[in-house]
């Protein structure tokens, strides 16, 4: 017989009996309330409760009659093993980092270079001193284009005079006497000029060279272009080419009187250090005839004529509204273009406007006043 013990956890107390050792490591024993006994809770005596069923948590009764025999083997101790701690979550795992385009990991960080699309590209031809460069720094004025960061421009401009070829030392010297022919289509490096084009239409980082007009001669440094969503590539014969002429989506041909453009041309030459008398034999020798044999033709490739170059602020404002379309996301018009036989992209017309019934359809010519001055 056993003396009363207080089971861990629970306010009763029962006496046992040894009974048998029916199982190796466990101990059956036989319990019976106590229901008289007193026992001590929290320093006080208070009478036992009858349970309803034996401490052990076996079937049998309780109540008045006191638990009945039991026999449900369990542990050799009396003290319910402890219930496991929950382990502690583990910590979340840290975000993955922002996945980074290949093109910008090549070139070093996201700020190194952002992807672009492919530029919409405009040819913007015309006579010597017609004007073509003051049109587009125009455009580039109004579309607030010339105060950005050159690297972060959205509108760039290019020149065809960047690319004339470099002169053997017979050639440098007709040149430095102005008897070189500067206006031949041969003047002209087409296989780089076109190369360029190409790599710019790609989106595409390009170099492109640096003439000196001065020495006639180009320089060791070259100029870095990042791509651009609109460029603007002007020259006096950047229609003549059909491989470079079909590359432009949109085509501009500025067309100022010859008498303006030969007082224009005077006043450049000038300042670039040459002669009156070696100004005018050039130009009669050479501009003049070449501008009717190759210039002047390419005229009728231009989707848009512009009449007095930068005074014609109507043409240049329709420009300039066609561009700031293309920026704000309606260049995705001109991409979904079908390609023509000679796989140039359809070109997408300005918007129409009741104002400027010259507009015409894209793929027609755009006279923006009623005539012009024959050369």
């Amino acid at each position: 017989m056993g003396t009363g013990v207080r089971l861990r956890g629970l306010r009763y107390t029962c006496t046992w009996v040894q009974v048998s050792n029916t199982q190796p490591g466990t101990d059956t024993r036989s319990h019976r309330c106590l229901g008289k006994t007193a026992l001590s809770v929290a320093g006080q005596s208070r009478p036992a409760v009858h349970l309803s069923v034996c401490p052990c948590r076996c079937s049998g009764p309780g109540a008045e009659a006191g638990c009945a025999p039991c026999t449900r083997p369990r542990p050799l101790t009396t003290t319910p093993s402890p219930r496991p701690r929950p382990r502690p979550s583990p910590p979340p795992a840290p975000a993955p980092p922002p996945a980074v385009h290949p093109a910008m990991a090549s070139a070093g960080g996201p700020d190194a270079e952002r992807p672009h699309p492919k530029p919409f590209l405009i040819g913007v031809s015309g006579g010597t001193a017609s004007g073509k460069s003051t049109v587009c720094e125009k455009i580039m004025e109004l579309l607030g284009q010339n105060e950005v960061e050159q690297r972060q421009r959205k509108v760039l401009i290019l020149s065809q005079d960047s690319f004339y070829k470099v002169l053997t030392a017979e050639q440098q010297a007709k040149a430095l006497k102005g008897q070189y022919n500067f206006d031949h289509p041969d003047a002209f490096d087409n296989e780089l000029m076109h190369s360029t084009l190409k790599n710019i239409v790609e989106g595409k980082t390009v170099e492109v060279p640096t003439y000196d007009f001065v020495t006639h001669s180009r320089l060791a440094e070259t100029t870095v272009v990042y791509p651009a969503d609109v460029v603007l590539f002007e020259g006096i014969l950047v229609f003549y080419s059909q491989d470079i002429r079909d590359m432009f989506h949109l085509r501009l041909f500025v067309d100022t009187d010859s008498d303006v453009r030969l007082s224009r041309r005077v006043l450049r030459d000038m300042k670039r250090g040459r002669d009156l008398e070696q100004i005018l034999t050039q130009y009669t020798t050479f501009v003049k005839p070449a501008f009717e044999e190759f210039c002047l033709p390419t005229k009728k490739y231009a989707d848009v004529i512009i009449p007095r170059g930068v005074d014609n602020m109507v043409a240049i404002n329709l420009i300039v509204q066609h561009i700031q379309d293309i920026l704000n996301g309606d260049i995705c018009k001109w991409q979904r273009g079908a390609l023509n036989g000679h796989g140039r992209t359809y070109k997408r017309p300005f918007p129409e406007q009741a104002e400027s019934a010259a507009v015409l359809a894209a793929g027609k010519r755009s006279h923006l006043e009623s005539s012009s001055r024959p050369h």
